[in-house]
């Protein structure tokens, strides 16, 4: 390494890296705080979900997606050290495959690996972030972000696809409505290959809550395996990514009330996947539903397997119920009629993508879905492309 931590600048492995500093963390917390543009998503009495467009000129397609979480049972700092202990992750992060540190740029900025399993038939998912964080005293609380780089000693893997985070962060804060914590979770991330961005953004906003109710009841967890795991740290506050206190000035002002109810926030009509006991029976369409999502692999596990089949079930129950709601009128053909328009064409196809994508969320999230909510799935990622 060539320079020292007050450096904005620093050189490893013949590439040089901007530092992340305070300023930083400021534009963070701004996108945190700022709810002008976001549209809610999703709420429950502990979490809520935003999205926003990206900024044209950042040539992205993909969504920034935000999400407040209340974890009334884990304090910030326990929070803080479990989202820091790679080891631990490995207890909470279902999909990781490996993560390490590459190497460590000063005393709050470093840059790491990590991979993921993604649902087969895709190909796993790998990153080369770098990642900054701050401690901003008991008022303030922590923020850890990152965003992606290239490194010599992070290439890319074979059968794997490289993805890039742009845009990834939590910013971790003592709760205004109990002994716990509040976090804040931002991300824009692409996971490269050939995903369309409405796939990648719809998956994103539904799998978001159900990954930091995950986190929190790990992180309540945390100090019991830390006593069985690492028990010379039971005794000691030190951890490796421990940092002085960098409280926010009086110009840089703390952050205000948590805007849970704010007026400004454009609020999305409730989604039918996220609020299942307004979901209406099913009524038919005239669309064409794709079985090749669910197809039987050769490398399936047994439980892959099993929610194949079942996923199968539920495609076929629904072509049923079209039918009878149809009486009689029978749905579009499964191929394509050299008569047909092309428009019609390339609406079958999307269609058909659309169901690929649902049969492939559920294989995600390890469950087979009740009749009315794989309906309901395939209704709401319809309605954000229709």
């Amino acid at each position: 390494m060539s320079a020292d931590d007050n450096e904005a600048i620093v050189e490893n492995a013949g590439v040089k890296y901007r530092i992340m500093n305070k300023q930083d963390f400021h534009t963070f917390r701004d996108i945190i705080e700022d709810m002008q543009g976001w549209t809610q998503k999703f709420e429950n009495d502990t979490t809520k979900v935003w999205t926003k467009p990206p900024d044209p000129a950042s040539g992205s397609k993909l969504n920034m997606i935000k999400l407040c979480v209340e974890y009334p049972n884990v304090l910030p700092k326990t929070l803080y050290n479990a989202l820091h202990d790679a080891d631990y992750r490995k207890s909470w992060d279902d999909n990781m495959i490996k993560g390490y540190n590459i190497c460590r740029l000063n005393s709050n900025n470093d840059i790491g690996y990590y991979s993921a399993k993604f649902p087969f038939p895709m190909s796993n998912r790998d990153f080369c972030n770098m990642r900054a964080w701050i401690e901003l005293g008991p008022r303030g609380g922590y923020i850890i972000r990152n965003h992606s780089v290239p490194h010599p000693s992070c290439p890319e893997q074979k059968g794997f696809v490289r993805g890039r985070s742009i845009i990834s962060g939590y910013y971790i804060q003592p709760s205004k409505r109990h002994s716990g914590t509040t976090m804040w979770w931002l991300t824009q991330m692409d996971p490269g290959g050939a995903l369309p961005s409405w796939a990648i953004n719809t998956a994103t906003t539904s799998a978001a809550p159900g990954i930091m109710a995950n986190l929190g009841r790990r992180g309540e967890k945390y100090l019991e395996w830390l006593a069985m795991n690492k028990p010379e740290w039971k005794d000691t506050e030190e951890r490796p990514w421990n940092t002085p206190e960098d409280p926010w000035t009086d110009e840089e002002d703390e952050p205000g009330e948590h805007r849970w109810r704010s007026t400004d926030v454009k609020k999305a009509q409730p989604s039918t996947a996220q609020k299942e006991e307004v979901v209406e029976e099913p009524k038919a369409s005239n669309m064409s539903l794709s079985l090749s999502g669910v197809l039987p692999s050769a490398h399936d596990s047994k439980e892959q397997s099993e929610l194949r089949a079942e996923i199968q079930r539920l495609q076929r129950k629904l072509i049923l119920m079209a039918s009878q709601e149809m009486k009689g009128t029978s749905l579009a053909p499964m191929r394509y009629s050299p008569e047909e328009p092309e428009c019609v064409a390339q609406t079958r196809k999307l269609v058909q993508e659309v169901f690929d994508f649902v049969d492939r969320s559920f294989l995600v999230e390890r469950r087979a879905p009740s009749m009315r909510e794989y309906c309901a799935r395939v209704y709401s990622v319809l309605g954000t492309i229709i």
